[in-house]
C-alpha cells in the first residue's frame, strides 16, 4: 500500500503473486493478438471465395429460373438475347442517366428475379458488369452472366439435349479480366450478356473454333491452360432448364464442329429446328 491507503502501482508490478497483469504481459498479449489476426487472414478470404461462389450459385439459378417464367408468359419461348437493329447490333436505348443501354435478355427477365437475387456474381471485377437498359425503372442493370445466342427466341422444346447443352453461364464485359472478346459490337454496346463464337456474333461457321466472353481470364488471345475460372474450381454455369447448375473448365471455351451437317455439336450444339433446316 502506498500513502493515503492506495495501491502503488510499480509495487504491483514487482509482487511475485500479482494477480493483475504486468506491462510484459500486456505486450504478451498484444503480439499473440497480431499472430491471431495474421493467421485468420488467409481463413478469412477462403471463406469469403466459399461465400462468393455460394451466393453466385443461387443469382445463377434464380437467374435461369426467371428465364423459364418468362418463357411460360411468352409461348414457352427463350427471351431474345438483345432487340437487334436489323443488323446485327443491339438497339441502344437512352436511359436517365443520359447513357444509352441495349435492350437485352436481362431487360426481359429481371422483373421475375427474386428480389433476394441479383444478375451479377460478388467475385466479378467491376469492369466486367454488362448493363442492360431497365424498361421499369429507366435505368440499366448491372449482370455478369451471358445467355448461349445460338437459343435466342428458341421454344424451350427445341433445346437439343438439355441435359447437356449450356444455355447460361459466367461471364465478362468487353474482354475485362482478360477474357475472350474478339468480336465486339461495332456500335460500342455491351456485350457481357451474350456468348457468342470465336467469327461472329450471329451464327457459327467451319472456321468457328470456341464460344466468347466466358469469365475466364487469360484468354484474351483464346482458351489456353494458364486460364483462370472467377472461382477456384472454374467458373459457374447452368445446362438445364430446371436450374441445374455446375462448374465449367477452359476447355468447354472450345468448340467441336460437325461438317456433316454444319453444325456444332457438343456443350455448344445448336437447336434441333436447325436439323430440320434443308
Amino acid at each position: 500500500m502506498g500513502q493515503n491507503g492506495a495501491y502503488d502501482i510499480d509495487r504491483v508490478e514487482d509482487a511475485p503473486n500479482s494477480q493483475l497483469m504486468t506491462k510484459k504481459d500486456y505486450r504478451l498479449f498484444g503480439l499473440a493478438l497480431v499472430i491471431l489476426i495474421l493467421a485468420f487472414i488467409p481463413i478469412y478470404f477462403m471463406m469469403k471465395k466459399k461465400a462468393d461462389r455460394s451466393v453466385c450459385l443461387r443469382n445463377i439459378q434464380g437467374t435461369m429460373k426467371a428465364i423459364m417464367t418468362y418463357s411460360q408468359d411468352f409461348d414457352d419461348r427463350l427471351p431474345p438475347t438483345f432487340a437487334d437493329d436489323g443488323t446485327g447490333q443491339p438497339v441502344l436505348f437512352e436511359a436517365m442517366d443520359g447513357k444509352r443501354y441495349p435492350f437485352t435478355w436481362i431487360s426481359s427477365v429481371s422483373s421475375y428475379l427474386s428480389t433476394r437475387l441479383a444478375h451479377t456474381c460478388p467475385a466479378a471485377q467491376k469492369e466486367e458488369n454488362a448493363y442492360s437498359f431497365d424498361p421499369k425503372t429507366g435505368g440499366s442493370i448491372p449482370s455478369t452472366y451471358g445467355m448461349y445466342v445460338a437459343y435466342s427466341s428458341v421454344p424451350i422444346n427445341e433445346i437439343d439435349q438439355p441435359n447437356s447443352v449450356i444455355l447460361l453461364s459466367e461471364t465478362s464485359n468487353k474482354g475485362a479480366a482478360g477474357s475472350f472478346d474478339p468480336k465486339r459490337f461495332k456500335n460500342g454496346a455491351d456485350d457481357g450478356t451474350c456468348i457468342a463464337w470465336s467469327d461472329s456474333n450471329l451464327f457459327p461457321s467451319e472456321k468457328t473454333n470456341g464460344v466468347t466472353r466466358l469469365a475466364f481470364s487469360g484468354t484474351a488471345e483464346g482458351p489456353n491452360s494458364k486460364a483462370e475460372g472467377r472461382h477456384d474450381d472454374g467458373s459457374n454455369y447452368s445446362i438445364k432448364p430446371n436450374q441445374q447448375r455446375d462448374f465449367s473448365k477452359v476447355d468447354l471455351m472450345y468448340t467441336d464442329y460437325d461438317k456433316s451437317n454444319d453444325l456444332l455439336r457438343g456443350r455448344w450444339r445448336q437447336p434441333l429446328l436447325l436439323k430440320r433446316t434443308p
